[in-house]
């Protein structure tokens, strides 16, 4: 197991120079306190819609964060201030008033997730 592991981190980081030295961009790693899984099967972001009252009030959810979530919460209401959202610290969910699944998708796909 530690065999292919070390194999796929060595290949990739073989690999990693040369199209470095290929392209002339230079790619710029931010660490943050927190990371976003994404599903198994599908590889898709954890971000759903939750309708409540008969679909009359509707809510987007983030799900599966890792680390520090009230950190990525306060990142989307400084990028979305108009956004009302809510951070659940039991769960490490994030909640959004309104319907906002694609701009979130988006969003956490533009920060690497």
């Amino acid at each position: 197991m530690f065999a292919r592991l070390s194999h796929r981190l060595y290949s990739t980081a073989a690999a990693a120079p040369q199209a470095a030295a290929k392209t002339a961009e230079q790619i710029v790693e931010v660490r943050v306190p927190y990371y976003v899984h994404r599903t198994k099967l599908a590889q898709q972001l954890p971000v759903y819609p939750k309708y409540r009252y008969k679909g009359t009030q509707v809510s987007t959810v983030v799900r599966r964060i890792e680390g520090n979530g009230k950190a990525l919460a306060l990142e989307i209401q400084q990028i979305h201030p108009k956004w009302t959202i809510s951070y659940n610290r039991v769960s490490n969910h994030i909640e959004v008033k309104g319907n906002v699944v694609d701009p979130l998708r988006h969003l956490l796909t533009v920060k690497g997730f």
